[in-house]
């Protein structure tokens, strides 16, 4: 009974210390297809309108939807220990943020602009046919346009001037050379960092992503475990089958909770990725995070339209104030 009670203790512990990650939700994406998901509630109808029409000849004519969310904390989606970057990617992935093409192919230009006004963070996501090339010129988006905004407390201001220099990249699309040359002017918000020039640049990828890098993004949506996590459950594993040879009388249960933590944490994603290639794309998003009502406007292709499959590269640029 003794022995029973110490494992049972043990299963507690590992379960209060996944019950955080489990409770993660991203929202679903939005019923009316708006482009702008004001969570926060900080916009005001103008800004988004004015961000609606720069959504509008984004998506209709260069096939990049740019979706700007703003969200209170990124707690309240039981994310206290991620990073911006991933969470964004996490979103980004969950809502498929793409566009399906009349010959059926996927565009995955897709853009996500973030804003966590409780955690003082944005960023900035790229679609996976962005590459890496456009890190740049997030980067300078972000410093540049948005953040000195914010800075001043100025949220409508910095949201829009970013959300139109991503129109801006947009019309140039994932395959021109990035045009950083200009200098930025002192005290003016530009998307242009002082001396950047596009010869600092690789040129973008001309490959399309194959099916693995689907199915990679796909698991990624669904994943109810982050990679820091996982990377932690194999940690836990082999802590606790240490743990095991100094403690002979729990030889046994230490073993199998530590090879069985090795085991999930090593082979999650082999699964996750297997089942997204058998099922096509995962469950989007469980419920409405954020707690409370929020404010949609901009620019709505109807129906969702935007949510189309898309996934991150991994590409873009985050920032704080």
């Amino acid at each position: 009974m003794r022995r029973f009670h110490h494992i049972f203790g043990l299963m507690l512990v590992l379960l209060f210390a996944a019950s955080p990650l489990l409770a993660q939700k991203i929202p679903q994406v939005p019923a009316d297809g708006k482009f702008v998901i004001d969570y926060a509630n900080v916009l005001q109808k103008s800004t988004m309108d004015a961000i609606g029409e720069v959504q509008r000849v984004a998506y209709t004519e260069h096939h990049a939807p740019i979706i700007v969310v703003t969200v209170r904390s990124m707690r309240d989606y039981g994310t206290a220990n991620m990073s911006i970057e991933e969470f964004t990617t996490r979103w980004f992935n969950q809502w498929g943020i793409g566009k399906k093409l009349e010959d059926g192919s996927l565009s995955n230009n897709g853009i996500l602009l973030l804003v966590s006004l409780g955690d003082r963070k944005a960023r900035i996501e790229l679609g996976a046919d962005w590459g890496r090339a456009f890190d740049a010129t997030s980067r300078n988006i972000m410093d540049n346009r948005i953040i000195p905004h914010f800075k001043a407390g100025d949220f409508n201001g910095g949201i829009l001037a970013g959300a139109r220099a991503l129109g801006e990249m947009a019309a140039r699309g994932p395959k021109s050379v990035p045009s950083d040359a200009a200098q930025a002017v002192p005290g003016a918000p530009t998307d242009l960092a002082p001396g950047m020039m596009p010869s600092d640049l690789d040129p973008p990828d001309e490959n399309m992503p194959g099916a693995m890098d689907q199915a990679a993004g796909r698991a990624d949506s669904i994943s109810p475990f982050s990679k820091n996590t996982l990377m932690g459950m194999i940690g836990l594993g082999i802590l606790l089958i240490i743990a095991a040879i100094f403690l002979p009388q729990y030889r046994k249960p230490l073993l199998i909770a530590g090879v069985a933590l090795i085991v999930i944490g090593m082979f999650t994603w082999v699964i996750l990725i297997v089942l997204a290639m058998i099922f096509g794309r995962g469950n989007r998003g469980s419920g409405r995070g954020g707690g409370g009502g929020f404010s949609s406007g901009g620019f709505s292709s109807g129906g969702g339209g935007f949510s189309s499959g898309g996934f991150s590269g991994g590409g873009g640029a985050s920032g704080s104030w």
